[in-house]
């Protein structure tokens, strides 16, 4: 048990003064920040009476994931995958979306936990559609899926037997989601062409058909209109789909492969190809192909580490081809890449360090969370952050120096976040109090609390004090 005296104060413009005392006797829990989770204060300025944790980017390696770019949205949207946390991995049901800048996760989870499922955007009608997958312990499922940008809706349970390590693409000339192949029950390989309309399925029976494979790609050429396949198993051939016929193209290009994932780059009229997988050594090497309808070429050999399970989704804002996740062979991936055609570049998402012994406090004027300063284990931090509720953001200002352990508030009349106090790492207590008005800090030059740390600040929006 700790005894701590403990002093109120407030804090009033230009002036400071005692209203209280009391001695508490308890347990002085410190809260930590993870590197992606904050503590979100939705009500008052300066504690809070409602909150909630919500995680603010894909934090966890996973593989076997989803994703397509929704265009009424502008954003990528990633559903599921096998997730790996504290060691352990299973199926999960997150829908992720990336803007460009930040990842954040939706609040609709409706879909059950999967893997290796399939996705395409329909863009006729501004919906993402999903369909099968597989379940942690290996159970094969049936259903389709749409994402509005607010919720899944499951259609149906019809059309397509159960399945996973099916590919889809969605034909806009035809206005159809396009789904070839897959592992069905029992490890069967299936070749069968299914087109789904928006409320239908119907199984197409085309006189010549790639063979059965599971693993493949796919990818809608919009300017030839026609949908690519490549690969899958231990196949290593080219094929198009043109809504009634199915064309192998005979050329040279990628190793055969399974386990990589394509897109349609719509700025440059290429289909991109990325990953593969390896069962047995050599490492997995990293190859970026991509093809223009009459041939691949192989475009890079840098960038991401060489993966399988990956997702890539084209980004036509930006002309950005994005990846994210997949297997390293033994060990999940939780990166973030782009390619624009030339170059591929990591994509560090900004966020705090870890730390402990921070304080934060929300900026109801600018919409903002202010954090300052906390212990990450050796030093403490003089790093000013603003969390908008998507993305954070380090604030390149000078103002108090290192500590840990301090108190802050927003006064609200004032439209300022006041700070007090704190344990530096001179060993020292701090009896400084600084303001910080979304620009700069300024430090306020009055008589007060004698330094202190491990204390606590409210403003009583009624008096207008601290």
């Amino acid at each position: 048990m700790r005894r701590v005296l403990v002093r109120m104060w407030a804090w009033v413009d230009a002036s400071v003064r005692t209203v209280g005392s009391a001695v508490v006797q308890g347990v002085m829990g410190i809260v930590g920040i993870a590197a992606a989770v904050v503590l979100v204060v939705l009500s008052s300025p300066c504690f809070a009476q409602t909150a909630r944790w919500f995680e603010v980017g894909p934090n966890n390696p996973t593989q076997g994931h989803a994703m397509v770019y929704d265009t009424a949205r502008g954003e990528v949207v990633s559903l599921g995958g096998f997730i790996v946390e504290d060691g352990n991995g299973t199926t999960r049901s997150r829908t992720w979306l990336w803007n460009g800048q930040s990842w954040r996760r939706a609040a609709a989870d409706t879909p059950p936990a999967r893997q290796l499922h399939a996705m395409a955007y329909d863009s006729s009608r501004g919906v993402v559609v999903m369909f099968g997958g597989s379940q942690t312990g290996g159970t094969n499922i049936s259903d389709t899926w749409e994402w509005d940008g607010v919720n899944w809706t499951l259609r149906t349970t019809m059309g397509p037997t159960a399945r996973y390590f099916a590919a889809m693409s969605y034909d806009a000339a035809r206005e159809v989601v396009v789904l070839f192949g897959g592992l069905t029950s029992g490890g069967v390989t299936s070749n069968q062409t299914w087109e789904w309309n928006g409320s239908t399925w119907t199984l197409r029976s085309p006189a010549t058909s790639p063979s059965a494979r599971a693993g493949h790609a796919m990818a809608y050429d919009a300017a030839r209109q026609v949908t690519v396949l490549f690969g899958g198993g231990t196949l290593g051939d080219t094929w198009e789909w043109n809504g009634s016929t199915w064309t192998q193209r005979v050329i040279a290009g990628p190793s055969a492969r399974s386990g990589h994932s394509m897109t349609y780059d719509s700025a440059r009229g290429k289909v991109v190809l990325f990953g593969q997988f390896l069962q047995t050594p050599p490492a997995i090497p990293s190859q970026t192909w991509e093809y223009d309808g009459t041939a691949w070429t192989l475009r890079s050999t840098s960038g991401p580490s060489g993966r399988y399970q990956t997702a890539l989704a084209f980004d036509p804002v930006r002309n950005v081809t994005v990846l994210f996740g997949g297997s390293a062979g033994g060990s999940s991936l939780v990166d973030t890449w782009e390619w624009n055609g030339t170059t591929w570049t990591q994509r560090f998402v900004e966020k705090p360090t870890a730390r402990d012994a921070h304080a934060m406090a929300n900026d109801s004027a600018r919409g903002k969370i202010v954090m300052f300063g906390g212990w990450n284990g050796t030093v403490s931090s003089a790093a000013t952050w603003e969390f908008d509720g998507q993305t954070w953001s380090q604030i390149p200002v000078s103002g108090p120096s290192a500590r840990n352990d301090h108190a802050m508030c927003f006064d609200s009349a004032r439209n300022v976040t006041v700070l007090n106090g704190g344990f530096l790492d001179t060993n020292q207590r701090s009896n400084e109090t600084w303001e910080y008005n979304g620009t700069a800090w300024t430090q306020r030059l009055v008589s007060g609390p004698p330094a202190l740390y491990i204390h606590a600040m409210a403003y009583d929006a009624a008096r207008h004090e601290t």
